[in-house]
């Protein structure tokens, strides 16, 4: 069974993540290929955005990068603390294992900005939230900027805010089953 990491740093948008959670769930009962979803926190208890707490599955320190064909990492917000985990040296090392060894990492909204500190994104087309402060940060690391809101590039996927995040989700779905059962899913899901 392929499985997928989706990496909750504290502060972390909770409709983000829950977006992966749904369409691979949806897979899982609908779909094809079965994918399972491991929730990763540097702690257990993640408090995300808002005042909500989630439980992962796992902590950061008990991940092998080799049980997992791909990396999401979902944006999340300063006020709550999301820069402090995500930008640390742990979450950084996570990408580059990753990303060396050639598998997908899928961001939504800010989580593009570990992705661009990791250097993964330099020379690549990328997009992030639609702010200039943080438009900038991609250039400043090297990322051509994008207009588009769903940017997929060399197995990078970014996109331009939460809004996106269904269709991310979706995206990676199809990388990994094919394009036929992510429109099944996108179909039963009513995603327009």
């Amino acid at each position: 069974m392929k499985k997928v990491l989706l990496l909750l740093p504290r502060g972390f948008e909770l409709v983000e993540a829950a977006a992966f959670i749904d369409v691979f769930g949806w897979n899982a009962l609908y779909g094809v290929g079965k994918i399972e979803i491991c929730t990763c926190g540097i702690q257990k208890e993640v408090p995300g955005s808002f005042g909500q707490k989630l439980m992962a599955n796992t902590t950061l320190d008990q991940i092998v990068v080799d049980e997992f064909e791909a990396l999401v990492l979902p944006g999340g917000f300063e006020e709550f603390g999301f820069y402090e985990e995500a930008m640390g040296s742990r979450v950084i090392d996570l990408i580059k294992t990753f990303h060396e060894q050639n598998r997908w990492i899928a961001t939504v909204c800010t989580g593009a900005l570990p992705a661009a500190e990791s250097g993964i994104l330099k020379g690549q087309p990328a997009t992030t939230h639609n702010t200039k402060k943080r438009q900038q940060f991609l250039a400043e690391r090297g990322a051509v900027l994008s207009r588009e809101r769903v940017v997929k590039a060399n197995r990078l996927i970014t996109s331009s805010g939460p809004g996106t995040a269904l269709s991310v989700a979706l995206l990676l779905l199809e990388q990994l089953t094919d394009n036929r059962n992510a429109e099944k899913i996108k179909k039963l899901m009513l995603v327009e």
